[in-house]
This record gives structure tokens, sequence and C-alpha cells, in this order.
């Protein structure tokens, strides 16, 4: 068991829709710092697949730009927690006022992950395994009762891998809820709602109609709120190739076709609509831009693997999310609020 209650940093990535985790990290290393390429994406790549030995201007640069620590116990081959390491390297790189309430939950959560991989790796059976991680007090915490019942009696691989890809969620969403509360704590004059959440705003509902509203739908109908557009407006902000009545054409059918999920938008295109949209936002505001769509996908995409693996049919799945998050954001926005009055 190397994940217990944090999913992998690669399989988060891959869940907001970032499918090139070694380009992602180069590009981000060369925009936010001083780095010259000095190693080439080719070079990253193959350091990150593990191939070849690099040489010692790799080593250098990747210590210097990408802040590799080739001392960790991640590369001397001693893996523990690979989340308690990073928010380490966190830390010393971010401000304190980086989500300090949100960073200290995720914290403790890596903790006692951590924690509890020791306890497991002392285990002999693979019962005292399960036994380990079903009676840990933030399982018994996040799990219910009948949840909780179902991994301390499990009979089948089958029961304990969909209990745990259960847990794995809720603890997600319950990290994503502090998070969530903090920022809207921040913004609560721009927002001007009490308890502002960005992800109640694009978690999957029905409309009035009834019909199935997706995360990338609900978060391009804030944008036309808050713009005060018509969807054709916005979809004239779509870059495309073609002569003027065919490019028209194009913008809507794509539009029409992110709206309804049937195609995910990338990133980079989502935020040239954002800036023809908003020609006086800043860059701080579309970093920010970037980091809630990649939320947005992640939430879609949580959504269509729960549905397949766990939950019978849209309506339970939808109940089940908007009850637990609800519970989530309402314990984090308490706890948060207090912090916040009291520092």
């Amino acid at each position: 068991m190397s994940h217990l209650f944090l999913i992998s940093p690669e399989i988060l990535m891959q869940l907001v829709g970032i499918r090139d985790n070694a380009k992602f990290i180069y590009e981000l290393v060369e925009n936010q710092t001083e780095f010259n390429k000095e190693i080439s994406l080719r070079t990253f790549k193959n350091f990150m697949k593990g191939k070849g030995n690099p040489s010692q201007k790799t080593i250098d640069v990747l210590q210097k730009d990408f802040k590799i620590d080739f001392e960790s116990d991640i590369f001397k081959g001693l893996y523990n927690s690979q989340w308690h390491e990073i928010l380490q390297k966190i830390q010393t790189t971010f401000s304190k006022d980086f989500f300090p309430y949100a960073m200290l939950v995720l914290q403790e959560i890596a903790k006692q992950e951590d924690e509890l991989i020791q306890r497991i790796k002392e285990c002999d059976t693979e019962l005292e395994r399960i036994q380990a991680l079903a009676f840990h007090p933030f399982v018994l915490k996040i799990l219910n009762e009948q949840e909780n019942l179902v991994l301390q009696n499990a009979k089948s691989h089958k029961e304990i891998k969909m209990i745990v890809a259960l847990l794995v969620t809720k603890i997600l969403f319950y990290i994503v809820a502090a998070f969530d509360v903090e920022y809207g704590l921040y913004h609560q004059k721009i927002h001007k709602e009490e308890q502002y959440s960005f992800i109640k705003k694009i978690l999957p509902v029905y409309n009035d109609k009834k019909e199935f509203l997706h995360p990338i739908g609900r978060f391009f109908m804030n944008i036309k709120v808050k713009n005060k557009k018509t969807f054709k407006q916005m979809a004239e902000c779509i870059n495309v190739e073609g002569y003027e009545g065919i490019k028209s054409e194009s913008q809507i059918r794509k539009f029409k076709y992110w709206r309804k999920g049937t195609k995910i938008p990338h990133v980079d295109e989502v935020i040239n609509m954002i800036k023809a949209l908003f020609p006086q936002i800043s860059t701080d505001e579309l970093e920010h831009g970037k980091v809630m769509f990649y939320c947005v996908v992640g939430v879609l995409t949580l959504f269509k693997e729960l549905l397949s693996a766990i939950f019978k049919n849209e309506s339970e799945l939808i109940g089940w999310l908007h009850k637990h998050y609800n519970q989530y954001h309402q314990a984090h926005y308490s706890a948060c609020l207090t912090k916040h009055q009291t520092s």
C-alpha cells in the first residue's frame, strides 16, 4: 500500500487533465524561474522516466531550477509518503500566507498517512494491514458506519478496493473543501456571499427541466452570468482558423461541444477566452483561472470514475456528492473562520 489517504501526484495530474507530467513541470519551471532551457525537455523527460544516467550538468540544473533533492528518501529508494516530502518543499517555496489553514489540513493528513504506512510495514499478514487501515481514527472519521463495517469485515479484494476508492475520493473532496473555504473567505467582499464556494457552483446538478448539467457546462454558465454576455458572444472569443462565416460556425459548434461535455477544452483555450472576455484581468487572476479550470476537469473526471465503479446512476451520485461536500465545506468553514478570528 503506497497510498492510503492521498493519491499520487502523477494520478492527481492525470485527474485534472494534465497528461504529460514532465512537459507540464518543465514549462512551469520555464515560466516561473530564470531557467534558460539549460537542459532540453527531452533530457528532462528521460530523467523522469529513469532512462540513462544524467550528466553532472543535468544534475546541477535539476537541483538548482527544478529543486530536485537527490538525497531524498524517494531517490534513495526509501519510499514512504511522497506528499510528506512534497509538502515540506512547498513550505520552503511559498509564503506563510499561501492557504495557511488548508495547508495545515493537508499536512496533517500526509503526516497520518506516513505514520500509517510505517505501521503497515510492520504487519505480517494482509489481514493485519487491512485492520490497521480499517480502524485508523481518520478512516473512522471519513467513512460512515456502514462503509467502516464493510472494510472491517471485507471478504474479498473487490470489496476492499471499492471502499478504499471511496475513502480516497472522500478525502480528496475533504481537502478540496478546505482550500475552497479559505479562498471564499479571502474573497468574501468580491463575491458578496457569506460562504462562497467555487466547487459548489460547478458540482453536477439537474436543472429545472431535469437536464443534467456537468462541471464544465456549469463553469461556463458562471462566466456567462458574471460577464453578462450570450453564449454566442463568448464563442466568438475562441481562436479558430477559417473565413468569417465558417469561423463563426466553427466557434459556436466548438463551444457547444465544450458546454455539453462532448469535448474537454485545453486549459490554454479557456484562458484565452477569459482574457478576451475580461480585458482588465491580471496575470495572477489568470493563473488562478487555470487552477480553477483544472479543478473543474478533476471533478468531472472523478464523477465519471465514480459512476462507472461504485454508483448505480447519475442521480444517486449527484445526491452523494452534494451531501458530503456540503458537510465538509461547513466543517471547514467553522474551523477556518475560528482560526482567522483568533490569529
